[in-house]
């Protein structure tokens, strides 16, 4: 209620006041706003919508925002515009430890790596269960990848990175273990189907199930340049 609140007022005026309308809902209605961190948490969301500037795209409008990429110079401006809404989201968003990614950071699963300063934090990342090509290793569990929110749900996607000779194994139980019946490839390597979506490398994830590839109907986009 504050916040839509606040932000009504912030359309009308170009003002926010936080404290008025916070002592006004505890007044109406005691404990609504019960803690330093609940008041907090108020000036943390208006302050990401300002910087945001948050404006939705609507249905209609999408189609010719997608389009825009094919004009090089239309191109030209939506890079411009991701590489600014990046930027904040990079000001907005926690500064991780190593403490927070000890995982990817243990000495068996650095190899696993191809930087091996973007690792994930162990909070958010997916864990493998089965025993696949690397199970000879103390973590067999650890692949580099990321859970992310979807539109409608929490976890929706997985994001992982162009995975290594050596973890081709690791992708494929991903893939099985997590149940991902869609599979997008942003790379633009030229040997990308070769190297990845060897169907040999994907039965060996299931020794005990050799038919698993047949059973599982995996939908793989590949996205290139645009010229």
């Amino acid at each position: 209620m504050s916040l839509d609140a606040n932000l009504e007022l912030m359309k009308k005026t170009g003002q926010i006041d936080v404290f008025e309308y916070a002592k006004t809902m505890v007044n109406s209605r005691p404990h609504l706003v019960d803690s330093v961190d609940q008041y907090q948490f108020i000036y943390d969301c208006l302050a990401e919508a300002v910087l945001c500037n948050v404006e939705p795209i609507a249905m209609w409008q999408l189609k010719e925002r997608s389009s825009m990429y094919k004009a090089k110079r239309d191109r030209q401006l939506m890079e411009a515009q991701d590489a600014y809404e990046n930027k904040l989201l990079m000001m907005l968003t926690p500064t991780l430890r190593i403490g927070d990614c000890a995982g990817g950071h243990r000495l068996e699963n650095r190899g696993k790596n191809r930087d091996v300063m973007v690792v994930p934090p162990d909070h958010a990342r997916p864990y493998l269960q089965t025993l696949h090509g690397e199970s000879k290793d103390k973590d067999y569990t650890y692949i580099n990848a990321v859970e992310v929110d979807g539109f409608t749900r929490k976890n929706e996607f997985i994001v992982t990175e162009w995975p290594k000779h050596s973890t081709i194994d690791s992708f494929w139980t991903l893939v099985f273990d997590h149940s991902c019946h869609t599979i997008v490839n942003l790379s633009n390597q030229g040997n990308s189907r070769a190297i990845v979506y060897e169907v040999g490398g994907a039965a060996g994830v299931m020794g005990s199930d050799p038919d698993w590839v047949r059973k599982i109907f995996v939908k793989i986009f590949f996205s290139g340049n645009v010229k």
